[in-house]
């Protein structure tokens, strides 16, 4: 591992559903007002963090509402053509918003392609560089199980010393300033492991009050590569098992803020707690992911604005794969974690590039969101990505059945009426 420290348009969905939660409010029903709030939280960009473990009921009624606000527009457009229109008037009408329907997959293969794999291409297509490749894996396998070795052994040592350390009789801060140089050496260890070459560029912010660090999000290894040089609290979603157990005794120390997404007090007191967290200058920086989603490390998606409204610093942190090595984003819905893992180190290393840039403060003439934007497109660039304005979220969401047939009538009743139109004119 090497570390060095130099200075120097939306699919159809996403279209509706943020036309449709700008309407008015005020005459909205206590339950229309909280269905509302829910829709903000997963659908807009109010949001801290990522959507982990979304309740199944929460995503049914929100995707549920996307899908009648497409089928309300399907209506009124069908409803908006004079009754007396000519057949050819009616076919244009027709043949338009299917081309406009179809330019709009395209923009949502784009979206798809913010999280597709980046698989390398077979090059062993003749035989002198299938000699090379049957080497190289060779020489992977062998390496396998010293890779993982090493990590095991280094959490068979971390854990019982770790949790020694917090038994010791002393004082709070010097307990967690002790408990963090662990998590850090740790955080070390794990990237030897993957055999990591990791350079870090730039000069890291002075740490000053109401400041949060914000990077554009690859998979859980880029809070790994970030902890190895210093440490950070973040803001993350209660898991259970062993995940609950990491979040709950090792980053204990950090001070991390974890919440229950489904607890609706819970999200509300987040911003609040934040804001208490970051003013105190004496604990640990806190680093947020603001897409809320993994992406493939060619694309950046939508920052939310949550931290960008709790913050009055924002220090961007770009990170950047070197994909000729391996492989690292994170598909979560195709493979685990310990799949991954275990990819990961059957790989030859991980090479990345982690670039500090300079803070930044909201202008007085923009936006929480211009500003979310600003710092986004900021963060593309220099790790050379591509700037996109998809809501991430969105990646959770796929058009039920019911959506699909109701589409599928709504279209066949247009037609209907084009051949009743030209059976009335022959009579």
């Amino acid at each position: 591992m090497t570390m060095t420290t130099t200075e120097a348009a939306p699919s159809t969905m996403e279209q509706s559903s943020s036309s449709s939660l700008r309407s008015d409010s005020s005459s909205m029903s206590a339950d229309e007002k909280n269905e509302a709030s829910l829709r903000r939280d997963a659908m807009i960009s109010d949001s801290i963090t990522s959507p982990i473990s979304i309740s199944a009921p929460d995503a049914a009624k929100m995707r549920a509402y996307i899908e009648q606000k497409i089928l309300d527009e399907d209506k009124a457009r069908d409803r908006s053509l004079p009754s007396d229109v000519s057949a050819l008037t009616l076919v244009a009408a027709l043949a338009l918003n299917q081309a406009f329907e179809g330019a709009q997959a395209l923009v949502t293969d784009d979206f798809s392609s913010c999280f597709s794999s980046n698989r390398s291409r077979a090059w062993n297509y003749n035989f002198y560089l299938l000699v090379l490749y049957l080497i190289g894996w060779v020489v992977r396998v062998v390496m396998f199980p010293v890779r993982v070795g090493i990590f095991i052994g280094s959490a068979l040592i971390f854990v019982p010393v770790f949790y020694a350390t917090t038994l010791l009789p002393l004082e709070e801060h010097l307990k967690f300033a002790l408990l963090r140089r662990m998590v850090q050496f740790e955080a070390r260890v794990i990237l030897f492991s993957w055999l990591a070459v990791v350079q870090y560029h730039g000069v890291i912010p002075s740490r000053r009050p109401n400041q949060i660090y914000v990077a554009n999000h690859t998979s859980l290894m880029d809070f790994v590569l970030l902890e190895a040089l210093m440490p950070f609290g973040t803001v993350g979603q209660k898991q259970p098992g062993w995940i609950g157990f990491i979040q709950n005794r090792i980053l204990a120390c950090m001070e991390n803020l974890w919440f229950d997404r489904q607890a609706s007090k819970e999200r509300a007191l987040l911003t609040t707690q934040l804001k208490e967290r970051i003013s105190d200058d004496t604990k640990t920086p806190i680093l947020v992911f603001p897409e809320g989603v993994c992406t493939n490390n060619t694309s950046t998606v939508q920052f939310k604005r949550g931290a960008f409204d709790a913050a009055t610093e924002i220090c961007p942190i770009a990170i950047k794969y070197n994909n000729l090595f391996s492989d690292c984003f994170w598909n979560s819905r195709r493979e685990s974690f310990w799949s991954y893992c275990c990819r990961i180190w059957g790989s030859w290393c991980v090479v990345a590039d982690v670039y500090y840039l300079r803070p930044h403060h909201m202008r007085d003439d923009e936006t929480v969101e211009e500003f979310a934007n600003r710092v986004q497109r900021l963060i593309s660039d220099k790790a050379g990505l591509k700037f996109t304005t998809h809501n991430g979220y969105l990646k959770y969401f796929r058009p039920s059945q019911r959506f699909v047939e109701a589409r599928q009538a709504t279209l066949s009743k247009e037609f209907e009426r084009f051949v009743q139109s030209e059976d009335k004119k022959e009579k």
